[in-house]
């Protein structure tokens, strides 16, 4: 009996924070310049209509739809290729699918770039399954969908690996155990109410657990 591990996506096993704040500054300079210094501070890891809307903050509403098209235009036609894999990534992947254990993806970020970024990095043959959040259906939701549809497959254990609060009550939820990749984006959340099975500050860690 083999286990199953759902990974988060942006800062868990791709580091796309350079290329997500780039595409929110090119956006933000175009529609509201003296919210620029927003950007800095946001989180990576909630949807895209989330951070929008953080982002215009409340006086500017009713630029949310054109904030969303603007960045969806830049992020996908130009800035794809330059979004890279963590360290290790490729080998844990590799190693994992070779011991004959489900891997899946849950994530906030859209279908089109999720299955993109997969494909670039020959990855598409390691993941039994892939989530991803849109205006219907959250993450939490997701991985109920991901465990559901594969209700008919007894696993040992059954992993969540992330990097936000929001991973590990996720991962809570659903009574997976939670690692926290420590490499990721969340450090300065409050983890408090998160209940964290392993710390990992690199991928590679992951392997030993097995």
């Amino acid at each position: 009996m083999n286990n199953l591990y759902i990974f988060d996506l942006d800062g868990t096993l791709i580091d796309s924070k350079i290329v997500v704040y780039e595409c929110y500054k090119k956006v933000i300079i175009k529609l509201i310049p003296d919210r620029i210094g927003e950007v800095d501070s946001m989180l990576i890891g909630p949807s895209l209509a989330e951070s929008a809307a953080q982002l215009l903050g409340k006086n500017n509403m009713h630029l949310l739809d054109e904030f969303i098209k603007m960045f969806i235009s830049i992020h996908d036609n130009r800035m794809l290729d330059r979004i890279v894999r963590f360290e290790h990534a490729d080998r844990l992947l590799k190693f994992l699918f070779k011991g004959g254990h489900s891997i899946m993806i849950a994530t906030n970020k859209r279908s089109y770039p999720t299955l993109k970024i997969v494909e670039q990095f020959g990855w598409t043959k390691y993941f039994v399954d892939i989530f991803s959040a849109n205006e219907t259906v959250s993450k939490e939701e997701g991985v109920g969908k991901l465990l559901k549809t594969n209700s008919n497959t007894e696993f040992k254990e059954m992993f969540f690996i992330g990097d936000t609060v929001s991973d590990g009550l996720i991962a809570a939820k659903y009574d997976m155990k939670f690692l926290r990749a420590k490499y990721g984006y969340g450090e300065k959340e409050n983890w408090l109410k998160v209940k964290i099975f392993q710390d990992i500050n690199s991928l590679d860690e992951i392997i030993s657990i097995n």
